[in-house]
């Protein structure tokens, strides 16, 4: 995920603060992705009941995290991250079913808070809540958890990224971009598009397809390689329009991140005060922060007064924060809204927020 987290007066301490990748290693010429999955609408298996959702849990109302059962194990609950790609899971909650694949080799991914993940590729067989994937499909199977020595915030080891409450990341991104896997989502027709909606403080779901009314806004997304073949792949960064403390709108790079726990905006935003980081919230008299439509458009979509709030937390990261000059629109946005994520189309979307309640 390129989002932030941190555990800042909330509690909860994050698995790792996943903020783009900056390292991955290891990747043979054939890989796990390449695994022969059909992936057709009209593929069996799988199948997707009109309006079933997978359950969300908003652990201390800001981390989302949907339960996964890999290669025929228990479920366990991973962290739903729109701003990465590819399910990896630690391998001691997977199953008997997962097999490795002896065509790639370890795969070692380091993002910028330090952690470093050092994981197996494997093929198998995944149910997302109550939804099972058509056929097996490339997953990372996390055997190492470690820390670059910089790195202040980061704690090593498997047990300590548990203790979090997070056994691992569903990174359902449309783009595999940096990352060596697919979105899981890919495999399934009618999940390509999708729709996360926050029903409150404490669960949501993760909808197959889009709200049928028209979004309040849209966005355009760039093509990109989705890692799946014959499927179309879409970039989640855009461009939109955003505005500090009633200053001139500015159009920056732009994510609706699932994994960022705050709206993190850039410095260079006018009106923006200087960078705080994670160690200093913005307050409700250093706002609004405001998104539009348009740079043209003389009323926002969306106005946010700062607070001390899961729903309503925004601070200032440093110019490059998480390899990011950006706005990162994490939980706060999406209590705002619900936000369609549109394959067929490639555009982003808020709705209002109606289909988890």
């Amino acid at each position: 995920m390129k989002g932030l987290e941190h555990g800042g007066a909330r509690g909860w301490t994050p698995m790792v603060v996943l903020a783009g990748v900056l390292l991955v290693t290891g990747c043979a010429a054939e890989s796990a992705t390449d695994v022969n999955v059909d992936t057709s609408a009209s593929a069996g298996g799988g199948g997707v009941a009109p309006g079933e959702g997978i359950e969300i849990t908003l652990l201390d109302g800001s981390v989302p995290v949907v339960m996964a059962a890999v290669g025929g194990g228990a479920p366990v609950p991973l962290l739903l991250d729109t701003g990465s790609a590819g399910l990896r899971i630690f391998n001691d909650d997977v199953g008997p079913q997962a097999v490795v694949d002896p065509a790639t080799e370890d795969e070692t991914i380091s993002f910028v808070d330090g952690t470093t993940y050092v994981s197996d590729k494997a093929i198998a067989p995944v149910t997302l809540g109550s939804v099972e994937l058509p056929a097996p499909v490339p997953v990372a199977l996390v055997r190492e958890v470690t820390c670059e020595p910089e790195a202040t915030s980061c704690e090593p080891g498997i047990e300590a990224s548990k203790a979090s409450g997070v056994h691992g990341i569903l990174g359902v991104d449309m783009d595999t971009g940096d990352y060596t896997l697919p979105s899981p989502l890919l495999y399934v027709p009618q999940f390509r598009s999708f729709t996360v909606a926050y029903a409150d403080g404490e669960s949501g779901r993760l909808l197959p397809g889009l709200p049928a009314e028209q979004p309040i806004a849209s966005w355009d997304l760039i093509a990109a390689e989705s890692g799946i073949p014959d499927v179309a792949g879409w970039a989640q960064d855009f461009d939109a329009c955003w505005s500090v403390d009633n200053k001139k709108p500015k159009c920056v790079p732009t994510s609706f991140d699932t994994g960022s726990t705050d709206l993190v905006i850039p410095p260079n935003l006018p009106g923006a005060p200087g960078p705080s980081g994670a160690d200093e919230y913005l307050s409700a008299g250093e706002g609004p922060v405001e998104l539009f439509a348009a740079k043209k458009d003389d009323e926002p979509v969306w106005r946010l007064k700062p607070g001390g709030d899961v729903s309503d937390s925004a601070y200032v990261g440093e110019s490059g924060d998480a390899g990011y000059d950006g706005v990162l629109a994490g939980t706060p946005l999406f209590y705002a809204f619900d936000v369609g994520f549109d394959h067929a189309n490639g555009r982003v979307g808020l709705w209002p927020r109606s289909a988890a309640e």
